[in-house]
């Protein structure tokens, strides 16, 4: 499916008809909760296979959401979608959803979809601030060894799970959303998995009806650790006041 407008081009590939079948109703009702998005092009993939090799090489996930250009080796029934006939690329950006328990039921699959979506506007309309959280993320144990942070609480998760949540209330029940979290809890706990049990523990206190301002948040990441960012290659200027512009 493609969705187009003067802006954006939205397209989903899924890897069978069995697959489509099951999630292009719940895909299309995530993209109505988008109706602003940045004018980037985004192949959006799902796939019935989970290919071990990648899950090593991206550290583990149930979605992803990556600019296509330096996003490193996909599987060529994926990578095959990135480019025109002439060479060119034809997409910017690529949110990838692999086989998981996460996209057996409509509400986890939601939550995940519209994760990385939110991921996506952050990258198109705010770039630097997008970039920043990459940085904090990839660097925040070298700049403090002792962070108890979790990257789930950078600005850009907890901003992309605000917004997940609220869309799953919207496209699946709020009644549905609390008892899955609820659910999640209870397996985390029984299963002796302290690594789900805080993600969703933590879920669980955010308010999807607040708005939240990421930049804000951003930023204060970026003045306790600006003097180590600024050691950092990178096409952001932290010596500036607004770095983000």
């Amino acid at each position: 499916m493609r969705m187009k407008a003067q802006q954006f081009t939205v397209h989903f590939e899924f890897t069978s008809p069995d697959l489509k079948a099951k999630l292009h109703a719940w895909c299309n009702n995530v993209l109505k909760e988008f109706p602003k998005l940045p004018p980037l092009r985004l192949l959006c993939f799902f796939d019935n296979d989970q290919p071990e090799w990648l899950q090593r090489q991206l550290g583990g996930f149930t979605g992803i959401h990556t600019p296509i250009i330096g996003s490193g080796t996909w599987p060529r029934y994926v990578s095959k979608h990135f480019f025109q006939s002439d060479g060119g690329f034809a997409y910017d950006d690529l949110i990838y959803i692999p086989k998981t328990q996460y996209i057996e039921q409509p509400v986890p699959f939601v939550i995940v979809f519209a994760h990385e979506m939110q991921h996506f506007v952050q990258r198109g309309f705010t770039p630097k601030v997008s970039k920043a959280n990459a940085l904090l993320l990839w660097n925040l144990i070298k700049f403090d060894p002792t962070t108890e942070l979790k990257p789930w609480e950078l600005p850009n998760n907890r901003e992309a799970m605000i917004v997940a949540i609220r869309v799953a209330e919207v496209v699946c029940g709020k009644k549905a959303v609390k008892d899955f979290i609820k659910a999640q809890i209870e397996d985390g706990r029984n299963s002796h998995n302290i690594s789900k049990t805080h993600l969703w523990e933590w879920a669980n206190t955010l308010k999807s009806s607040v708005s939240y301002d990421l930049l804000k948040e951003t930023n204060k990441f970026v003045q306790q650790y600006r003097s180590q960012l600024q050691t950092l290659k990178s096409d952001i200027d932290f010596s500036k006041a607004k770095w983000w512009l």
